[in-house]
């Protein structure tokens, strides 16, 4: 597994999944680094780590606020357009890189 992804609206739901998850690792023997876990939050004022309790360990993860890729999508919890649009340039100049050197024909 690459990479897992949970939403919860409490810490508390979100440290029971976790939990759940990490007897899913013990039983299959799958290798995860904790230290890696990374907190995406709607609230923009705390700045300090939240301590998150991952079954024995407890992990203090840098809240997130930058954007983020999820499901294909950029989400943002600032509200910044700038990046959306900067994004949205990238994507029409990648476009624009492929199709240029593309031959017109009746296929």
């Amino acid at each position: 597994m690459d990479d897992a992804n949970w939403i919860f609206s409490s810490l508390e739901d979100l440290e029971d999944i976790l939990n759940v998850a990490d007897d899913f690792y013990k039983l299959t023997r799958a290798a995860i680094n904790k230290n890696k876990s990374k907190l995406l939050t709607n609230t923009t004022i705390v700045k300090d780590p939240i301590p998150i309790r991952f079954r024995d360990t407890v992990i203090p993860i840098h809240p997130s606020f930058g954007a983020v890729r999820f499901l294909g999508i950029m989400i943002n919890i600032r509200l910044n357009h700038s990046l959306v649009k900067k994004e949205l340039r990238a994507h029409i100049q990648s476009f624009i890189n492929v199709v240029k050197s593309k031959t017109i024909t009746d296929r």
